[in-house]
């Protein structure tokens, strides 16, 4: 019984600590935007792929206009959209 009361504390101890850490950051306004670092992510690749120029990767999948009308159908047939 002894060994459930110091789990309890500690873990009132622990709760104590991250709701310091939770008020804290939310004071600091970590939580104010959550859209615009989403939206970031997305948009960034472009810009770094105009900065680098086009890509040399010869592993990269060569699509064309075909490729993208052409639908597999379940038994393996193809299917022309």
């Amino acid at each position: 019984m002894s060994a459930l009361m110091v789990l309890i504390g500690c873990s009132i101890c622990v709760a104590i600590v991250f709701l310091f850490l939770f008020l804290q950051e939310a004071r600091r306004g970590a939580f104010d935007d959550v859209q615009e670092p989403a939206w970031r992510m997305l948009l960034d690749d472009d810009a770094s792929l105009r900065q680098q120029g086009p890509s040399t990767n010869a592993s990269a999948p060569i699509v064309n206009e075909q490729s993208l009308s052409e639908k597999p159908c379940h038994n393996g047939d193809v299917q022309i959209r």
